[in-house]
């Protein structure tokens, strides 16, 4: 547990994703104190899940016995096409109804803390990047694979996200035409093909809809 303190010393991620949400309470130094995690309920649209996000969040806060008092900002890692400069979600193919869903403002307006978000694969390769490998690498992919798949690039020591805040996104490139319908609306995606989504789908006995038992 953390010392009692009034500063506001301690930082706090958040990780968003179409399954759990999890949060992270760490010193400046990123270690980390405690963390709590929740199912996303995504079903229940954007309204509900930001609710959800902050809940998470207080408790994380509390679970390390702190208070948001002594909390310098929460970062969050997002799913999907993510403006940083604005604070959106543009689209997040594995959350129903999320586009152009001003999660910074919420959460600051629920939780009166200042809010940093990111596109969830940028921001974990970030961190491996910086806090694992010492910000070594030169150039380097990093590719998380979860409900759906998620990437980041690091050129010439820093973040690459290109133009549209898209690159990276190797879980959205199509490896099987005709293969099956990814939650982006393509066909053949490498999420489609190999997230954990995916997975649980093709470990599903085949159906025996229509077959007479033996």
């Amino acid at each position: 547990m953390a010392e009692s303190s009034s500063k506001q010393e301690y930082l706090l991620g958040v990780d968003l994703g179409g399954t759990k949400i999890l949060a992270g309470v760490f010193t400046p130094q990123m270690k980390n104190l405690g963390k709590v995690k929740t199912s996303t309920k995504a079903d229940r649209g954007p309204e509900a899940v930001i609710e959800r996000i902050a809940r998470c969040i207080e408790d994380a806060i509390d679970e390390c016995d702190l208070t948001p008092e002594q909390i310098r900002g929460v970062g969050i890692g997002a799913p999907g096409a993510v403006d940083s400069e604005s604070g959106k979600v543009l689209f997040a193919p594995n959350l129903p109804g999320w586009s152009d869903i001003p999660l910074k403002k919420e959460l600051e307006k629920e939780l009166k803390l200042p809010v940093f978000l990111e596109n969830d694969g940028n921001i974990c390769t970030l961190g491996v990047h910086q806090v694992e490998l010492d910000g070594k690498p030169k150039h380097m992919i990093g590719i998380f694979i979860g409900t759906g798949i998620g990437a980041g690039l690091i050129l010439d020591g820093k973040l690459f996200s290109g133009f549209n805040r898209t690159a990276g996104e190797v879980g959205h490139m199509v490896l099987e035409v005709g293969g099956p319908k990814c939650s982006c609306g393509n066909q053949g995606c490498f999420e489609a093909l190999a997230s954990r989504k995916a997975s649980f789908r093709r470990s599903r006995p085949p159906s025996r809809k229509g077959k007479k038992p033996c």
